[in-house]
């Protein structure tokens, strides 16, 4: 009575080791084999394994006891064969005794004749078989028996619970790397903070609206974020109403950026309400689609409206009222004038959707630029009769590698706006000189000047500078946009220095033309000039 009091009490032991085991780590092998040591010492068993199911079609042993490495990584036992296989289709538990030959098990192994009993039993998981634990014993101890048969079974339910934890572990990991991976990489930023405004989580693209370390904000207050843009009334308007709201903001980081915020409710799976989620999408590009919406909007009523009007309203004259005939030949040449200023806004419209959409061609040679500009300087001091326009290049410089019809496109509408920006008159000066690998062109003149806060959007299209002094002078705010894709597109680079009431200086580069080593005679040629 006292020896069998005793071997409850041990096997009472060993299952609680085995349950702090199942519940105490998540490494599946290191569990298992903890298991099938402690069930092996218990069993008195001469060697032992745990088997599991792979793909529903075949047993490995994951670990084993006493069995040869060889006979570990080389067993692979089919479902429904040999004793293993069996209890696997099954789910029912084997007690056997001494040398088997049951028809009912499909290509049996031959047994040693020293194994005197064994015992197998399946492990589940939710009513399905996912593995087997093994067990058997020498001759030389005494048999198994039903009642060792039902202790391994509860045994391999704490096996089966081990490796169903494992499994809910590495998916659940799996899961959580996957949100965080989409969370890490989301071009939006993603502020999550609790019911009482305190940040949980930052990801990386919020770190970098804010120009916060997400380490340094996490658990503060979202104030640290959000302050001065009214969005603590909407948070807290979004929990205590369960909705979610749209907001945009704009913030200065260092230039202005504007964004939708989306505030909605965090919930638990069970629909409480734990916090607030905050997704900041940048629509800086779609307010500046708009804003060129609206500016083209404004400039085709307006620059293209007001030669239409005139046209229209002089050939009235001449077609209603029979003017004589030098009249006639001055309202013609008015509309000449504002034709040609049609088809130069249209031209523009034109080869700004050529330039962005890249279909246009650039025809590059080995091109003599001051050359180019002396030819050129005609057709441009004939603009205007109150303005002196200096070319002198003091220095020679290389020919550049360009297209010459795009060269002179930049040239025109950097000397028209120079021109119509110095409605005073004064000096324009054309400059060239060399920059390492590159050719400069400067145009300075001395007219109004541009404000130092509209620099930067100078070069956009559509854009205008708009003030007091500028009014009623006409333009399109599309010519620096080509200046600026048709000086780039060369490998070039275009920039501005200006100062309100003094002048604006422009000033583009071109890559110097090299020769290539294989390169036509003609062309080298071209470079000596």
């Amino acid at each position: 009575m006292v020896h069998q009091t005793t071997h409850n009490q041990e096997e009472l032991y060993h299952l609680y080791e085995i349950s702090r085991a199942v519940n105490s780590s998540l490494d599946l092998k290191t569990v298992l084999q903890f298991i099938l040591d402690m069930t092996t010492d218990l069993f008195k068993a001469d060697a032992g394994s745990i088997m599991l199911l792979q793909e529903e079609k075949y047993l490995t042993i994951e670990v084993a006891q006493g069995l040869s490495r060889e006979v570990i990584a080389n067993t692979k036992v089919p479902l429904g064969e040999g004793i293993a296989g069996w209890v696997a289709q099954t789910g029912e538990p084997l007690l056997l005794d001494g040398k088997v030959a049951d028809s009912k098990f499909k290509r049996l192994i031959n047994r040693k004749e020293e194994i005197q009993s064994s015992l197998c039993v399946p492990l589940k998981t939710k009513d399905k078989v996912i593995g087997v634990l093994m067990l058997r014993n020498p001759s030389r101890s005494s048999r198994f028996t039903e009642t060792h048969l039902r202790f391994l079974a509860t045994i391999g339910d704490q096996v089966s619970i081990a490796i169903e934890n494992a499994r809910l572990y590495r998916y659940i990991s799996y899961e959580k790397m996957k949100v965080e991976g989409i969370i890490s990489n989301m071009a939006d930023g993603l502020v999550v903070s609790d019911m009482e405004g305190k940040i949980l989580l930052m990801n990386p693209a919020a770190e970098k609206i804010f120009g916060i370390d997400r380490e340094s904000a996490v658990n503060k207050h979202r104030s640290i974020l959000f302050s001065g843009l009214d969005l603590e009334d909407i948070h807290q308007k979004a929990v205590r109403e369960e909705k979610t709201f749209a907001k945009e903001i704009a913030l200065n980081k260092p230039t202005q950026l504007f964004f939708r915020i989306l505030i909605t409710p965090m919930k638990t799976v069970e629909g409480l309400t734990q916090g607030v989620i905050s997704l900041l999408q940048d629509i800086t590009e779609l307010r500046k689609v708009a804003e060129m919406k609206s500016q083209f909007v404004s400039m085709v009523t307006h620059d293209l409206k007001t030669p239409l009007t005139s046209i229209q309203g002089f050939v009235e004259i001449i077609l209603t009222r029979n003017p004589s005939l030098e009249k006639i030949h001055n309202y013609l040449q008015i509309v000449r004038e504002e034709t040609a200023r049609l088809v130069r806004i249209i031209n523009n419209l034109l080869d700004l959707a050529k330039l962005e959409s890249g279909e246009f061609k650039l025809n590059s040679s080995s091109i003599n630029l001051i050359q180019l500009i002396q030819e050129a300087l005609p057709i441009f001091s004939k603009k205007s009769g109150i303005h002196k326009i200096l070319f002198q290049p003091s220095v020679p410089v290389s020919n550049v590698w360009a297209d010459p019809d795009l060269i002179i496109q930049v040239l025109y509408n950097l000397l028209s706006n120079a021109i119509k920006y110095s409605p005073e008159g004064g000096k324009i000066e054309i400059r060239i000189k060399p920059a390492g690998n590159f050719v400069e062109v400067d145009v300075e003149d001395e007219g109004i000047g541009i404000p130092p806060e509209k620099l930067p959007k100078l070069f956009e299209k559509f854009y205008r500078v708009d003030s007091k002094i500028t009014k009623g002078i006409e333009g399109t705010g599309i010519g620096l946009a080509n200046v600026k894709y048709i000086v780039e597109a060369h490998g070039g680079s275009l920039r501005v220095k200006s100062s309100e009431g003094k002048g604006s200086l422009f000033t583009f580069s071109l890559p110097i033309f090299i020769p290539h080593p294989n390169m036509p005679p003609h062309l080298k040629e071209q470079q000596n000039g």
